[in-house]
């Protein structure tokens, strides 16, 4: 869905480093950087309680254009080089955790008809056709 650099604040270290992050329907991954093959981590949304970026979110970080993302067990703390790549992250990540707290019955058919109009794919029209013919979703 989104791809991009942030910054983030390590766990245990509470040092801030530079990560390639790559937002897709039911995890935020992130990365070393750019070229890296395999997650440093990943935060999965459905995890995520609450995401924040406001002026608690800056005053907490001491960052500007910072995001909280608060699970049960972390506080994942990023910020954007400015406010526009801050605030499409965030709608970004609002959105599919907004999505996944849906009923699985409503959550499937947005899901396949976004598919569709994004890819304006026939063989994806086609699947989700059959799909409900057969009342699979």
């Amino acid at each position: 869905f989104k791809e991009g650099l942030l910054h983030k604040q390590g766990e245990k270290i509470k040092n801030w480093k530079q990560r390639w992050f790559v937002l897709t329907l039911d995890h935020l991954h992130y990365f070393e950087n750019i070229r890296a093959d395999e997650p440093l981590g990943k935060i999965p949304l459905a995890d995520v309680q609450q995401c924040v970026t406001d002026e608690e979110a800056e005053t907490e970080t001491k960052k500007p254009h910072s995001i909280l993302l608060l699970t049960r067990h972390r506080t994942y703390r990023v910020y954007a080089s400015d406010r526009s790549t801050c605030d499409g992250w965030y709608k970004s990540i609002a959105c599919l955790i907004t999505f996944l707290s849906l009923p699985t019955f409503i959550r499937k058919p947005i899901y396949f008809q976004k598919q569709i109009m994004h890819t304006q794919s026939l063989i994806l029209s086609r699947t989700y056709t059959l799909l409900l013919q057969f009342k699979l979703i």
